[in-house]
């Protein structure tokens, strides 16, 4: 056989396939070849060993050297940009702002509890729930990671305050109007202002009530921890409440007759971070659907409504001047609640968020409101009557300050006519001066003509 095909013969037999390991270049064929430690290179062989030896030793010199290089551009990269990230801090702290819409922050302030602790405070939650409080079958709640984050983030521990007093006197709970009549103010108010007379008889300035449809989050057991949420009017602010303590009443009873609201103690408020576009989204249809609704309804809402069109017809937030004209043309009624939704959901409005803690409960208040309930009860205050040919519509009491100002013209029903049946044959829906956390009559009213002179309604 000639010596080339022998090369030949003797090469292929020493290639490895093309999906086999790379030859190292130190690998010793000796034995795979039957050579000795000390003999001679195998003809034909040797070149083919040398070229492939020098061959990856030269690769892998230029390989290291590629990584050599890789690694020291890797790391003057992440040190240029460290110290950009450091010249950045010196000179603006702000976080770069996102593209897009300008939106609030999506998440809250950092929260340093880890899932053993959460746990625990969920559990605690289910403990402190009240049976008496009546909710609607869907449910009506508000993400328990909401609270946790709030009350974490504020430094506020989520811990109930020990109520020392007989149950049965403790859980009493009592009416608005029972409430408005012994200690004055206006019984649908989340504030209400007693008259400066009651003010000098009982000495109490400090109420607030919040309805579990608003406030889901509300304490609703004495000394039990919660979340107030409240709308941002402008030239109010998310800090009006901030530091304050109130006399809390929370409604436990919204089925019964008459409605019931329970004493829960004197809470310290505390303004949070407001609440965020995915935290809107994550509370339960039934409580966004409520206060969009409620905010189309009442007067408290006129500046939400008067903002919502402002951005629609001007594209701008409204001047005071246009605030005026709005309000006196009555044009943010042309905003539906379909509307303050989808201004909630891209940020262009939002709710306030205070954490309150219960500092104190005065029991001795509550026994007295317990007495006087028992009395009242037993006694029931007499309805005046009206004589005939008074005045239809009795003159108004003045208003507390924390009223709003009344709309003179009734808002019209929108909706089909078959709704309107249901609530009663030609209802009327009626904008309302109260504020949101109010004990919610029906917002439909029936409409009962009384016919004219010539023709009198039929009896």
């Amino acid at each position: 056989m000639p010596r080339s095909v022998a090369v030949k013969s003797e090469r292929r037999a020493g290639r490895p396939g093309r999906s086999s390991v790379k030859m190292e270049p130190d690998l010793n064929l000796g034995p795979v070849l039957g050579l000795k430690e000390h003999d001679e290179k195998a003809p034909g062989i040797d070149s083919t060993i040398t070229r492939r030896s020098r061959r990856n030793e030269t690769s892998g010199v230029h390989s290291k050297v590629k990584n050599q290089e890789d690694h020291v551009n890797l790391a003057s990269d992440v040190d240029a940009s460290e110290s950009l990230q450091s010249q950045r801090k010196d000179v603006d702290p702000k976080p770069e702002p996102s593209r897009g819409p300008k939106i609030r922050a999506e998440s809250p302030e950092a929260v340093s509890l880890d899932d053993l602790q959460k746990a625990e405070i969920r559990k605690q939650m289910k403990t402190w729930e009240n049976p008496k409080v009546k909710k609607k079958k869907e449910g009506v709640t508000i993400p328990e990671d909401i609270i946790i984050s709030r009350f974490a983030a504020a430094g506020v521990p989520y811990v109930k305050f020990n109520v020392e007093m007989d149950q049965a006197v403790r859980d009493e709970a009592v009416s608005r109007a029972f409430m408005a009549h012994v200690y004055g103010g206006g019984p649908q108010n989340t504030f209400p202002k007693p008259r400066a007379e009651k003010i000098e008889e009982h000495g109490l300035n400090d109420f607030m009530f919040l309805p579990e449809d608003y406030q889901p989050s509300a304490p609703f057991t004495p000394g039990a921890p919660g979340l107030w949420l409240d709308v941002q009017n402008d030239g109010e602010g998310p800090n009006v409440y901030d530091g304050q303590i109130k006399r809390l009443f929370s409604r436990i009873d919204k089925q019964s007759s008459p409605r019931l609201w329970l004493y829960q103690g004197q809470y310290e408020l505390k303004v949070v971070k407001s609440l965020t576009i995915r935290e809107w989204q994550a509370m339960d249809k039934p409580v966004r659907n409520t206060w969009a609704k409620e905010i189309c309804d009442n007067n408290w809402g006129n500046p939400t409504q008067i903002s919502i069109y402002a951005r629609k017809e001007y594209g701008r937030a409204p001047t005071e001047d246009e605030k005026t004209d709005i309000l006196a043309r009555k044009l943010h009624d042309k905003i539906t609640p379909a509307d303050i939704n989808a201004a909630f959901l891209c940020g262009e409005e939002t709710l306030a968020v205070y954490t309150m803690k219960c500092v104190a409960h005065d029991g001795d208040f509550q026994r007295q409101v317990a007495e006087r309930y028992a009395e009242w009860k037993a006694n029931p205050p007499k309805a005046t009557k009206r004589k005939r040919g008074s005045d239809e519509n009795p003159k108004p009491e003045p208003k507390s300050e924390s009223e709003e100002p009344t709309m003179t013209a009734a808002r019209q029903n929108d909706g089909p006519a078959a709704k309107r049946q249901k609530r009663g044959v030609g209802a009327k829906r009626v904008r309302r001066s109260i504020s949101p956390e109010e004990e919610r009559d029906s917002l439909w009213r029936p409409y009962t003509s009384k016919g004219t002179r010539s023709r009198p309604a039929k009896g």
